[in-house]
C-alpha cells in the first residue's frame, strides 16, 4: 500500500522478458484478484496484430 497525494494505492507488477508492467489499483478495496488476471492475460503481440499499427498516419 503505498499513498499517492491523498489517497491510498496499491501496484502489482510483472517483470517478464525485460519489460515491467504495472497494474495500479485505486484504494484499499481494489479487486486484487481482477489486477492479477490482467497480468497472467499478457503476451508478445502477434506479427498479425501488428500490422495494422504501420498502415495508420505518423505525426511529423
Amino acid at each position: 500500500m503505498a499513498w499517492g497525494g491523498d489517497r491510498p494505492y496499491r501496484e502489482l507488477r510483472l517483470d517478464a522478458g525485460g519489460l515491467v508492467h504495472t497494474v495500479t489499483l485505486d484504494g484499499p478495496g481494489a479487486d486484487l484478484a481482477a489486477a492479477r488476471r490482467i497480468l497472467s492475460l499478457l503476451r508478445p503481440a502477434t506479427d498479425a496484430e501488428l500490422a495494422g499499427l504501420t498502415e495508420l498516419p505518423m505525426r511529423r
